[in-house]
C-alpha cells in the first residue's frame, strides 16, 4: 500500500470518528433540552420594584394574574407548557405595571421581574374619580389601603382628549414631580386646588394660608421665594399671622394679614429742619408730620405744654413757640447769625422719643 492510499484512509477515519462523536452530543444535547423543557417548574421568584422607593404592587397581585387567572399550577407544569411571551404580555396589562421580564433559570425557577410604576400626582376630578398619573400621563386606579405619597390635586376639570387637555394635564405633572422630587415641598404642601381659569392654589401643612401659585410658569423661583419667606418672616412673626399669600408676581410675595391680626404701625415721622431766619429774633424749629395723626395727639404730655405756651408773630411773620415761665427771648437787630435758640423741654422731649413706621401699614 502506498504512503498516499495509508493517509487517505487516516483522513476518513478520522472524519467518521468526528461526525459520530458530535451526534452523540447533539443527541445528549436534545435529550437533556427535552429533560429540562419537561421538566416540572420549580417554583416561582418575583422581583419587584428595584429602583424605586415605594411598593403598591405585591407578589400575591403578580401570582394571582400570571397564575390564578389562567389556571396554571407550577406544580404540575413545565417549561414547554408556558408561554413565557404571552405571559409577559399578560403583566404589561396591569395599570400599576410599567415594564415586565419572564423567564426561567437553571435551576427551574421561574423568574417574573416587574417594574411598577411611579406616579407624581393624585387627581381627584369634578365627577368624584380619582387616580394617580405618571410622567407618561399613563393613569393608575387607587387602590384599597393604599396612599402614595404625591401631592393631591383637585377640583380638576374632566379629561378630554384635545390640546388643551393635553397642555393642561402636562402642567399638572410638572408641578406635581417638581414638588414630589423635593421632601420638603412633598411633606408641606397637602393639596393643590385646580381654579376655574386652570391656575393653582397650594394648600400647606404648616400654617392657615391658601397660596395662590398661577400657573406653572417660573415654578421653582415661585418656590424658592416662598421658602425664604418662611425662613424670614414666618419663622420671626409666626405662621398665622397672613391668610392669602399670592406668588404670581414676579421675584415677590403679596401676603395679606389674617382676620384680626394687624401689622404693627408707627407714625411715618419725616423731619422738616426750616432754614434759620435773620431779623428781630433767630428761631430754629422742628417740625414733624404725620400723615393722618398729629403729633399731639400721641403724645398728650406735649399737648399740654403747647397749650401754656404763647405763639407770637415776628417782623417777617416767622412762627416760634416761647415758653410762658421763662423770659422773652432777645429782641435785637445785632443777634449773630450764628447765635442758636435755647431749646425748650418741649423739643428735647421731640428728639429723644421719635417713632417710625413700617411704610404701607399705617390706617
Amino acid at each position: 500500500m502506498t504512503v498516499a492510499a495509508t493517509i487517505a484512509q487516516s483522513k476518513y477515519f478520522r472524519l467518521i470518528v468526528g461526525v459520530i462523536v458530535l451526534t452523540i452530543f447533539l443527541v445528549t444535547l436534545m435529550a437533556a433540552a427535552h429533560k429540562q423543557s419537561s421538566s416540572p417548574i420549580a417554583g416561582m421568584q418575583v422581583v419587584l420594584n428595584s429602583d424605586v422607593e415605594y411598593t403598591v404592587l405585591e407578589q400575591q397581585d403578580l401570582v394571582q394574574l400570571l397564575l390564578q387567572n389562567n389556571s396554571i399550577n407550577l406544580k404540575e407544569s413545565s417549561l414547554d407548557k408556558l408561554d413565557l411571551k404571552l405571559m409577559e404580555q399578560v403583566a404589561r396589562t396591569h395599570p400599576w405595571v410599567a415594564d415586565a421580564n419572564i423567564f426561567v433559570d437553571g435551576k427551574r425557577q421561574l423568574q417574573v421581574h416587574v417594574r411598577q410604576r411611579e406616579p407624581v400626582a393624585r387627581i381627584f376630578d369634578n365627577n368624584g374619580r380619582t387616580y394617580y398619573l405618571d410622567q407618561q400621563m399613563h393613569e393608575m386606579p387607587n387602590l384599597v389601603g393604599y396612599n402614595y405619597p404625591v401631592p393631591v390635586f383637585t377640583k380638576v376639570p374632566l379629561w378630554v382628549k384635545d390640546s388643551l387637555n393635553q397642555s393642561f394635564r402636562e402642567q399638572i405633572i410638572a408641578l406635581g414631580s417638581l414638588i414630589h422630587a423635593d421632601s420638603f415641598w412633598n411633606a408641606q404642601v397637602t393639596q393643590i386646588e385646580v381654579q376655574a381659569d386652570r391656575t393653582f392654589i397650594l394648600i400647606p401643612m404648616v400654617g392657615d394660608q391658601r397660596i395662590l401659585f398661577g400657573d406653572t410658569s417660573n415654578a421653582q423661583a415661585k418656590l424658592n421665594n416662598l421658602y425664604d419667606f418662611y425662613q424670614q418672616v414666618s419663622n420671626t412673626i409666626g405662621w398665622d399671622k397672613y391668610q392669602v399669600l399670592d406668588l404670581r408676581f414676579n421675584n415677590q410675595i403679596v401676603a395679606t394679614p389674617s382676620i384680626g391680626w394687624v401689622a404693627p404701625k408707627v407714625l411715618d415721622t419725616t423731619m422738616k429742619y426750616l432754614p434759620p431766619v435773620v431779623g428781630d429774633t433767630m428761631v430754629s424749629t422742628i417740625q414733624k408730620e404725620a400723615p393722618e395723626k398729629s403729633t399731639a395727639a400721641l403724645n398728650p404730655k406735649t399737648e399740654q405744654k403747647k397749650s401754656s405756651a404763647q405763639v407770637q408773630k415776628t417782623s417777617n411773620s416767622t412762627k416760634r413757640i416761647v415758653d410762658s415761665k421763662k423770659e422773652s427771648l432777645p429782641t435785637s437787630n445785632k443777634q449773630s447769625p450764628t447765635s442758636k435758640t435755647p431749646k425748650t423741654s418741649s423739643d428735647t422731649k421731640k428728639k429723644e422719643n421719635p417713632k417710625y413706621l413700617y411704610r404701607g401699614n399705617n390706617q
